[in-house]
């Protein structure tokens, strides 16, 4: 449910004393898929920094990109690098490839909680683009 609601704007359902949960819940929209509904947000991706990084040198950030409904792809992977990118201001892609700038990795699935929710880690070296 966090995950839901604060990469894929899933409302937050439940008030003072209840659990909060998402509306949908994840439950209801893998039903919903299943069902063949056209729900309008089907597969989404987001990139986002990581809410609990691992630790690592200074310099490096912790990134992901989730995408709810489709496996993770190459030119999603990529996609998220340039999306980093933009973030930090800088506009040369060729740093997509450059090893000593991302160094990305994909958990394998026995170690996903929600399997349709999948992502990639991207740790970033901002001191290398500059």
């Amino acid at each position: 449910d966090y995950l839901l609601c604060t990469k894929f704007q899933f409302v937050v359902d439940g008030g003072h004393n209840q659990k909060k949960r998402s509306k949908p819940t994840f439950e209801e929209w893998r039903a919903m898929i299943k069902k063949g509904n056209n729900v309008h947000d089907k597969t989404q991706i987001v990139t986002s920094l990581n809410d609990f990084p691992y630790y690592f040198e200074s310099g490096v950030e912790h990134w992901v990109v989730w995408k709810l409904g489709d496996p993770i792809s190459t030119t999603d992977i990529e996609n998220g690098k340039m999306e980093i990118l933009r973030e930090v201001g800088c506009s040369n892609v060729d740093f997509i490839n450059d090893t000593s700038v991302f160094l990305h990795w994909l958990n394998p699935p026995e170690l996903k909680s929600l399997p349709e929710v999948d992502h990639v880690h991207i740790l970033f070296r901002r001191p290398a683009i500059t």
